[in-house]
């Protein structure tokens, strides 16, 4: 259990590195002459002119020219379509975002968060913070039930997905919309089960008297627990992500050998801490490219520990009411890193895998005639198993009318 944290690095860098050239992922690809080629395609093309395709895991790699194909649809979630810009004098190729999808439909930049393109006919109208009104205006002259509604929509993609959709509906009531989750931020939330072993010492030389101490650096045996809680990933990129949440750990720390004379300290040869703490981390999590439906990640980060002492024993030959008093104070910062593996279940669930080392400090106020007032040292080790569901209004537009 100790080393969790070097076994699951080992593990994780391992199925990383076999996984290199199985960059692909669940996909359709729909051609202009109206073949649908369903398989594994490579989750690279946006940065290419063109898409590769195979059947099987271990099949033959098909090619497809970006001038073969009408639109490229990567899981449940994210359609792209590819569209050329020219000017005067260069031709550009991007793989527009798909966000609506109907008779008018309704496209992000790649490279510009904040430029959009609406379809119609074959037409595509560019639209930015400088355009919207006009693109507005536009859409109120050509629709008199749209022009009634009087809807004010801003550039977000949330306000531009609900103006395409209330034009498709004025224009045909009966239209078919689907609406795309925009991909750039998702919010999971979810549960975290898994087992803690941790490593406890006594960072400074704690005084008897001036003939008896402890050395310093003292170590205590910790005893596995299980850790649990809830936690949030919010996801801001394609690969990045910002980690929260709020978990529950224990940790069962005992000394056997306090390296002080037993004729003067018999009660505190044996002393055993049962110590909990609330943690409130914050981190910030790498993930790597998509190996077969399964994407390995980095994380570091932070938190607040809130600690709770439950309960503090010494020899069982003395009674309870001789022990001194004694508590945890404050909140300490921990700080955190892990490596881990999550894997997508539905476009609305996925499972988590996560290995982690934490170390922080506590300080242990007591009148025991062995210690002062002094800081303890916690390392924990986990691996956790995570369970998360989306939970975000942009999970809500994905659907058919």
């Amino acid at each position: 259990m100790r080393h969790i944290f070097l076994l699951s690095l080992c593990c994780l860098s391992s199925f990383y590195l076999l996984g290199q050239n199985s960059n692909f992922t669940t996909g359709q690809i729909y051609l202009r002459n109206g073949d649908i080629k369903t398989g594994l395609i490579s989750d690279r093309f946006q940065h290419q002119k063109g898409v590769y395709l195979k059947n099987a895991e271990y099949a033959r790699v098909d090619y497809y020219e970006m001038d073969q194909i009408s639109a490229v649809k990567v899981g449940d979630e994210n359609r792209y379509v590819p569209h050329y810009f020219k000017d005067s004098v260069t031709t550009t190729c991007l793989w527009l975002i798909t966000l609506v999808e109907s008779e008018v439909s309704l496209y992000r930049s790649p490279k510009d968060a904040n430029k959009y393109y609406l379809e119609e006919g074959g037409t595509f109208f560019s639209i930015n913070l400088q355009t919207l009104p006009g693109v507005v205006n536009a859409l109120k002259n050509k629709c008199v039930a749209f022009k009634e509604k009087n809807g004010v929509y801003r550039l977000t993609p949330i306000s531009l997905i609900e103006m395409a959709k209330d034009y498709n509906q004025c224009r045909n009531s009966q239209a078919a919309i689907k609406t795309y989750l925009d991909s750039r931020t998702k919010v999971y939330i979810g549960a975290q089960l898994g087992p803690n072993q941790g490593s406890t010492k006594i960072n400074e030389n704690l005084f008897y008297d001036r003939k008896y101490y402890f050395r310093e650096g003292s170590h205590f045996r910790n005893f596995p627990t299980l850790t649990f809680g809830i936690p949030v990933d919010l996801q801001i990129g394609k690969h990045f992500s910002i980690t929260g949440g709020a978990f529950y750990i224990q940790q069962i720390v005992r000394r056997d050998s306090n390296n002080l004379s037993l004729a003067r300290t018999p009660k505190f040869s044996n002393i055993k801490f049962n110590v909990a703490f609330v943690e409130i981390p914050l981190g910030l999590q790498y993930r790597f490219i998509n190996i077969n439906g399964y994407q390995p990640f980095v994380q570091v980060g932070f938190g607040g520990m809130i600690s709770m002492l439950k309960s503090i024993k010494v020899d069982s030959r003395f009674p309870p009411e001789d022990i001194p008093p004694h508590s945890f104070r404050g909140v300490s910062v921990s700080r955190s890193v892990g490596v881990g593996v999550s894997k997508e279940l539905s476009s609305n669930m996925k499972l988590q895998f996560f290995g982690q080392l934490t170390k922080f400090y506590v300080s242990f106020d007591n009148q025991f005639p062995i210690y002062n007032t002094n800081n303890l040292q916690l390392d924990q080790y986990r691996l956790t198993a995570s369970l998360l569901w989306r939970f975000d209004k942009h999970n809500k537009l994905v659907l058919k009318k």
